[in-house]
């Protein structure tokens, strides 16, 4: 934004500078590029083309430092090109905007995309779009555009209705021929620019093409690779709505390779206009503590020590609890300052900034093409202009390759918890802006941000009970303290405040006062005995300061409509002395509550040694039992809308004090959920307070433990009804894990008897049942009369599988859950898809890869495995999955053999990893007390007669084994299917163990590393293990074919027995290599010249004359072959 008649109002007159490009393909040359032009130049807003991205493909870090982005693109199934991304200055509030409504289903739903613009005096949306090229080789292109003018036309609808100004800018593909300002323009009109000028006279928009000045017409130029001009056309376009054509608007066309640098056909687009916008307030700089520096460490602890000495201890002893806290609060606050506090700079961006070498070189690219325009094409000039800018894209990523040695370095060094490694891979998806704009009464959009708190405030307060003011606390009786209320209230010891501060973790957003956990476990031990002191004096006297009973609100959008409120995901941060409270209360209470057996069995949920795979296992015997059983039975999935937050508060006090958890602990809880209130974080501010009346809070120590205590009432009543299916002496009637609650009867009409008892037992506890998010699913002999039965007496949707804690269960008729084994194929290649495109612009692809696969991939694909039997084409195709992530790693081709990349690149079968799992958990549970659930599920299933799916499972991996542990197995396993390869395999070592660590000489993503591999992995692109592009396979050396001899081709066939290629391996010293070896077999000379024990240079001296040996191969085979 450029022109501001007034710095120091935030509403200012200004001039508005929107650029677009067509950029033919985004790389990290390009990017390097758009950055520079971005800080040099400074575009308000800069949309792009045609980046060629996928969903799988998108690089994780995008961001330009002083601009936010918007990313739109196309899955590896659509078809290739598209891809859409706009930057946008951070500085002007800008809202991403999709038609409420709108199917995600369409072909086209990925080629545009629309931000909103807020203005004094209208409001403005912009549009960046991507039409399909009209080609004879694209043949649905009138369909495809014809459906995306359709839907841009009901966009439009929408936000004329809302009183927006329309502005559009993108890549139409449509020749229009001559327009008024546009004379010099071909005067061909195709089946594209028909409809694009259909499109502009019936939404009466307005060219900006035509207000071009300098004549210049032509948006895409095509040249030679000498240099001639084949074609020129205007493709790109510019249209404002003709009601906000107003005041002055500028359009110009900018050669794209000259002023960026960027190789691409298109010319930029600029746009310039006038308009008054609200620029963001900048944010105050804040003062952020840092822990990293153990010196400082000591000097925060020092200073705490200092001012806590000043303080009398008895006095502070003394007094309330708020003032208590207070103290406190300053005396950490006051040391962080003077010790561990630092400046905020807001450079947390790193900046890709080309270096002054690359500009210079970028400057000489100018002179030369000037040169060429003056004097001609000449062979040197073009020569010239193609070695230049050879340097420039090899200056630009030895300057990324350097930034990502750094980066390695400063890992290394500085991460021991691996936190910043993570930090590195995670994508950056561009900055999440909360929410700052809402749907108005009228069905209009409101940006005006009092009035967007107000909406914010107003739909939470709806859904939540809520109130303006605190509502007046009613005192209960209390009744005589009772043993365990003394137990649960008794003062703090100071070994329990050490479990209680161990326990806090780090690294975590500060709660409202601004104290990181840090502050506290740092402290020492005189803070810990003031806290100690605040905590007993809580516990004695049964009132939490109001200070502490505010948490602040950010709201993070999940899917839907992003104007409505009700789809963003509530995030309480609440005070770091609260959650010490509140985590020691939960120890306590959680003790009293197992000693004492207050829970039912049946509840899974947040409950020490019990598990969601225990839940799993119990729910997949019950329906395995229905199917063994021929019964006729039936499994609701049960919803309970907005479980957490419709807890009725009376009824929860009520029950803790029925269970005897009564006295200080019980008056604590009560005080702290009296007066409670919330505030919204919108925009740059916050909602006036709300303050709750029913619910537990979201992020508590305690609120699962309190959850589980208010449902267990309801769980026994259903249990007690005794109508679920029996699995030994248990009748499985019921499970919970927290409020995701799975109900069973072994007769299908009994079902509706089980589903009024929890509406109703629920309906007394202020909770509901969700009619249309919970499920039904028939199991058992009900599955093959599914279509034939009368079930209108159930009111829930009937479905063939429902996910039920991350799992998919179905109504199967055999012992595998398919929709299971199907989705942990499904995950495993969208995990190799997502590892690959991480590790590829990462810092150390290798490690990347690696780490992201063993520690995250892994876990997430096989997750419920251990109880869900997976069938072994399932498993293969698993292993594919893989050994394909492996090769990359190894970079080597994709038709190598398989066992390559779990003997040498880090990466075992996920077969092994699923039987360590299965193998794994049945330790765990066969170690577990009779009085679990799961150990009698267990032991009733590997003791029964009938084939449940479980135990087959089970007999057929010792079967598998047969005696061995599973490290003996696989290690033989993988061995085995080395010697069985042994051709491509013998060079690579023996596997030792699982996860041995072993690894090639050279192991680092670059070219060396892969030529290596590719001759220790006997698959170096000759034509015998693969075609080499554009011939034929062939098995037979075609040098030594030529001179009549069948010699079969191979890496040591080139390297030491070709003759052809004598003078090739004499000069490299193959010759004399070969002569030292002696008489011994051709093989193990070739294994022992690349696993000789020498310095790295000698081997990538070797790694070298073996490239050189190859290329000379390709090329005379490619020549003997063409003739």
């Amino acid at each position: 934004m450029r022109g501001a008649t007034n710095k120091k109002k935030v509403q200012e007159y200004t001039t508005i500078d929107l650029q677009c490009l067509n950029v033919d393909g985004l790389n990290h040359e390009k990017l390097a590029l758009i950055e520079d032009y971005c800080i040099e130049e400074r575009p308000d807003i800069l949309a792009l083309q045609e980046t060629k991205f996928t969903v799988e493909s998108l690089p994780p870090n995008l961001d330009i430092d002083g601009y936010n982005h918007y990313v739109t693109e196309r899955s590896e199934q659509d078809k290739k090109g598209g891809g859409l991304i706009i930057y946008y200055k951070t500085e002007i509030p800008v809202r991403t905007w999709t038609r409420p409504g709108k199917s995600k289903n369409l072909d086209t739903a990925n080629e545009y995309q629309w931000i909103m613009i807020e203005t004094k005096t209208s409001k403005m949306a912009i549009a960046n779009v991507y039409f399909a090229c009209q080609s004879s080789k694209n043949r649905n292109y009138l369909e495809w555009n014809t459906e995306m003018y359709n839907e841009l036309k009901a966009d439009i609808e929408v936000l004329r209705d809302l009183n927006f100004a329309i502005l559009m800018m993108g890549d139409f593909n449509g020749w229009t021929g001559k327009q008024p300002g546009m004379e010099n323009n071909s005067a061909g009109i195709n089946e594209n620019g028909r409809l694009l000028l259909d499109f502009i006279a019936e939404e009466e928009m307005y060219m900006m093409n035509r207000l071009n000045k300098k004549g210049q017409v032509f948006t895409r130029t095509h040249y030679t690779v000498t240099g001639r001009l084949l074609s020129q056309s205007c493709l790109d376009y510019a249209l404002i709505a003709k009601e906000a054509k107003v005041g002055s608007w500028s359009f110009d066309l900018v050669e794209a390779k000259d002023e960026l640098g960027i190789n691409t056909d298109h010319k930029l687009l600029k746009i310039t206009g006038e308009v008054n916008v609200i620029r963001r307030k900048k944010d105050k700089k804040k003062t952020i503590p840092s822990f990293n520096n153990e010196e400082l460490r000591e000097k925060y602890k020092r200073k705490v020590k200092q001012s806590l000495r000043k303080k009398n201890r008895k006095t502070f002893q003394g007094d309330n609890t708020t003032m208590q806290i207070q103290t406190l609060h300053n005396v950490i606050l006051e040391a962080s300052k003077a010790s561990v506090g630092k400046q905020k700079t807001h450079k947390n961006k790193q900046k890709r900034r080309i270096s002054h070498h690359t500009k210079k070189l970028l400057h000489e690219k100018r002179l030369i093409q000037e040169e060429i325009k003056e004097t001609g094409k000449t062979q040197d000039l073009i020569q010239d202009l193609v070695v230049k800018k050879q340097e420039i894209k090899d200056s630009i990523l030895n300057g990324l390759v350097e930034h990502r040695r750094k980066v390695r370095l400063e890992l290394a060094l500085k991460d021991p918890t691996k936190k910043v490694f993570w930090r590195l891979t995670k994508r950056s998806a561009g900055k999440d802006q909360g929410i700052t704009a809402v749907w108005g009464p009228d069905k209009k959009i409101i940006f005006d941000p009092p009035k967007v708190k107000k909406a914010v405030y107003d739909s939470f307060k709806g859904r939540l009970n809520g109130k303006d003011e605190a509502p007046q606390p009613v005192k209960r009786k209390q009744k005589k303290t009772s043993r365990l209320g003394k137990k649960l209230s008794k003062p703090v010891s100071r070994d329990e405040l050490k479990k209680v501060i161990a326990q806090i973790k780090k690294e975590k957003a500060p709660g409202p006062f601004g104290i990181h956990g840090e502050h506290v476990i740092y402290g020492g031990f005189l803070l810990h005995e003031f806290i100690r002191d605040w905590l007993n004096n809580l516990l004695k006297t049964g009132v939490v300061p109001e200070i502490l009973k505010q948490g602040r609100v950010s709201l993070l959008y999940k899917r839907g409509d992003c104007l409505d409120p009700a789809n963003y995901r509530p995030i309480t941060i609440s005070s770091v002395m609260m959650k010490v409270l509140t985590r020691l209360l939960n120890i306590r209470l959680e003790e009293v509550v197992e000693e004492n057996k207050f829970l039912s069995e049946k509840q899974f949920g947040f409950r020490k040694k019990y598990s969601t795979t225990d839940a799993v296992l119990v729910v997949s015997a019950a329906i395995d039992k229905a199917r063994l059983d021929n019964l006729d039975a039936g499994m609701a999935s049960i919803d309970l809308k907005a479980a957490y937050d419709m807890v009725s508060r009376d009824a929860l006090f009520a029950k803790l004090d029925s269970l005897g958890l009564n006295g200080s602990f019980l008056q604590l809880i009560e005080d702290y959920y009296t007066g409670d209130s919330v505030i919204y974080a919108v925009g740059d501010g916050v909602t006036k307070p709300l303050y709750m009346t029913q619910g537990v809070k979201q992020g508590c120590n305690l609120s699962p433990m309190l959850f589980n205590l208010f449902l267990v009432d309801m769980i026994n009543k259903v249990h007690e009804m005794k109508l679920g299916i029996k699995l030994g002496t248990d009748i499985i009637t019921i499970i919970s894990y927290a409020d995701d609650i799975i109900a069973f009867a072994k007769c299908i009409d009994d079902l509706k008897l089980v589903i009024k008892c929890i509406t109703d037992e629920c309906n007394k506890i202020n909770m509901k049942v969700s009619v249309t998010k919970s499920q039904i699913l028939r199991v058992g002999h009900s599955v093959r009369t599914y279509d034939n039965v009368d079930d209108d007496l159930l009111d829930f949707d009937q479905v063939l599988k429902c996910k039920y804690l991350g799992v998919f269960l179905e109504n199967r008729t055999g012992i595998y859950y398919g929709e299971f084994a199907k989705a942990c194929v499904k995950k495993a290649k969208a995990y190799k898809f997502a590892i690959m495109r991480k590790a590829k612009d990462s810092h150390d692809p290798i490690r990347v890869a690696q780490e992201l696969w063993n520690k995250a991939a892994i876990p997430g694909i096989l997750y419920g495995c251990e109880v869900l039997p997976i069938r072994k084409q399932e498993l293969r195709m698993l292993n594919s999955e893989a050994s394909s992530l492996g090769k990359f790693i190894l970079q080597i081709p994709k038709n190598s053999t398989n066992v390559t990349a779990h003997l040498v690149g880090g990466i075992e079968t996920v077969e092994y990893y699923y039987y360590k799992r299965v193998l794994g958990y049945r330790a765990r549970v066969e170690k577990m007390d009779n009085d679990k659930l799961a150990h009698r599920v267990y032991n009733y299933i590997m003791s029964s007669d009938q084939n449940f799916g479980y135990k087959r499972c089970h007999t057929s991996l010792d079967r598998l084994l047969g005696g061995k542990s599973l490290a003996e197995w696989y290690t033989e396993n993988i061995n085995k299917q080395r010697d069985l390869h042994v051709t491509s395999c013998y060079v690579l070592p023996v596997k030792l163990a699982p996860e041995d660590g072993l690894k090639l000489k050279f192991h680092v993503h670059d070219e060396i590393s892969k030529i290596y591999a590719e001759f220790i992995t006997m698959n170096a692109g000759l034509g015998n293990r693969g075609p080499v592009k554009g011939f034929k396979q062939h098995k037979q050396c075609q040098l030594c074919a030529k001179r009549n001899k069948k010699e079969k081709l191979n890496e040591q066939h080139i390297l030491f027995e070709c003759e052809q290629l004598r003078r090739l391996q004499h000069r490299y010293g193959l010759i004399a290599y070969k002569q030292a070896a002696g008489q011994i077999d051709i093989s193990q000379i070739y294994k022992n010249y690349w696993l000789d024990d020498l310095p790295s240079g000698v081997i990538l001296g070797r790694v070298e004359s073996a490239d050189a040996i190859r290329n000379v191969y390709i090329n005379v085979m490619k020549t003997i072959l063409r003739t």
